[in-house]
């Protein structure tokens, strides 16, 4: 049996944890008398193996309903691969033995999510209820793998949830068919949630999936550090809002993508901030891309690499500060762009770069912004193209091989462009 863990060794680690979340201490034998009676649950007492062979969707959900039957439970899992196709309800937490060391692993030809949060085909995509008590709510997924098996399916994702309050760690989704993970709420009204309402999710990578790493669309206000994501065919991360639907903010800090078929990070909720994070490619895609209707999202710390659009801001009230490097032609037409400009306004840029065909691209602007750069523009290379707004406040300086360029804008003063 794969499963190495047995239930002593399991019993002990529940009370363990159990007890380090209590913030209390008590005899182990304490803890494992009231272990029965507790809201921790061990998979191996419902049957599931983890040998990797045998379906355990049964007992596991099984143990999941049974967690959510007693109004809130944790299902602990030993170490193994568990051939599993699940849903999760409210107040419901599934926890490993490591990420490496249990694996819920989509059954072949299930074609199916390997988590799913209950009613969510009903509810996707829906307009807000009022009030907005739908979902799964309070769900906790921890210290495991999620494998989609994605040799073996054709369709759905790691994981997928309409709600809020969710709580991840720890965790790999990887080879799905679609989404690795793929979060939805709506919003709430004044009043309406007396608790919290965002996700909180720390230490995940999303690798390897066919669609997105990861699309967030809510709950808004939700943070996630310590992220990485890596080839997947779509975006790393995908943001998304739907004007009485769904709502998609987020804020992160310690972003990690590479290697991403469309891009690494899409912004299309307001608001939101990234910090100290990096997207990079293989000359191909966007490495941040916010669109029309997203807003106020402050971006520092920010390294793009290899891109063939470094940043594509549209939108208004964003803040970027960062290192914009190597964006090089492909076979898009607006390729080789370090910092596309397209009908954005109100934002303000510190940004430096290298290598970049063009520094900076302005397709449109509704409204004045404020750009401050420092580029080692390459031979043949050019700082800036597209018409600027009058009313837009420039100080761009080229360096390099094809430098010795510099343009000054201050709106009220006479624009000047002089060698450097």
């Amino acid at each position: 049996m794969v499963n190495s863990v047995n239930r002593r060794r399991l019993a002990t680690a529940a009370a363990g944890l159990m007890a380090a979340g209590a913030g209390i201490s008590r005899p182990l034998a304490a803890q494992d008398a009231t272990l029965a009676e507790s809201t921790w649950l061990l998979a191996s007492d419902f049957g599931a193996t983890g040998d990797g062979t045998t379906d355990d969707s049964a007992a596991l959900q099984q143990a999941l309903d049974t967690a959510e039957q007693r109004g809130g439970g944790t299902v602990v899992l030993g170490s193994g691969a568990f051939l599993c196709n699940l849903t999760i309800g409210s107040r419901t937490t599934l926890h490993g033995m490591g990420p490496r060391a249990t694996t819920l692993l989509s059954v072949p030809g299930s074609n199916r999510s390997v988590i799913e949060g209950r009613d969510f085909a009903d509810l996707t995509g829906t307009d807000k209820a009022t009030p907005e008590t739908r979902g799964a709510n309070y769900v906790g997924i921890a210290n495991l793998c999620v494998d989609g098996n994605r040799g073996a399916n054709t369709a759905g994702c790691g994981i997928r949830l309409w709600g809020r309050s969710h709580i991840f760690h720890d965790l790999i989704v990887q080879n799905c068919a679609e989404d690795g993970i793929f979060l939805e709420f709506t919003t709430h009204d004044a009043g309406e949630i007396d608790d919290d309402l965002e996700g909180f999710f720390t230490n995940i990578k999303a690798i390897r999936n066919g669609g997105n790493g990861w699309t967030h669309r809510g709950p808004h206000d939700s943070i996630l550090s310590q992220f990485v994501t890596f080839s997947n065919d779509g975006w790393g991360f995908r943001s998304e809002n739907r004007v009485n639907s769904y709502s998609g903010g987020i804020s992160g800090t310690g972003w990690n993508s590479w290697l991403n078929g469309l891009g690494s990070f899409h912004f299309g909720a307001p608001p939101g901030f990234l910090s100290d994070s990096a997207a990079s490619g293989s000359n191909r895609g966007t490495g941040i891309e916010l669109t029309e209707g997203s807003g106020s999202v402050r971006m520092t710390g920010i390294l793009i690499l290899g891109h063939e659009v470094g940043l594509h801001l549209r939108g208004g009230n964003h803040l970027f500060n960062g290192v914009v490097l190597n964006s090089v032609s492909g076979t898009a037409d607006q390729a080789g762009i370090g910092i596309l400009i397209d009908n954005a306004g109100l934002c303000l840029l510190d940004v430096s770069g290298s290598a970049n065909e063009r520094a900076i691209v302005i397709a449109g602007e509704w409204g004045p912004n404020i750009i401050r750069g420092r580029f080692n523009v390459p031979e043949g290379g050019q700082l800036l193209a597209g018409p600027v707004s009058e009313a837009t406040s420039l100080d761009l300086v080229s360096i390099g091989t094809g430098g010795g360029e510099r343009i000054v804008q201050i709106p009220g003063l006479t624009r000047y462009e002089t060698p450097v």
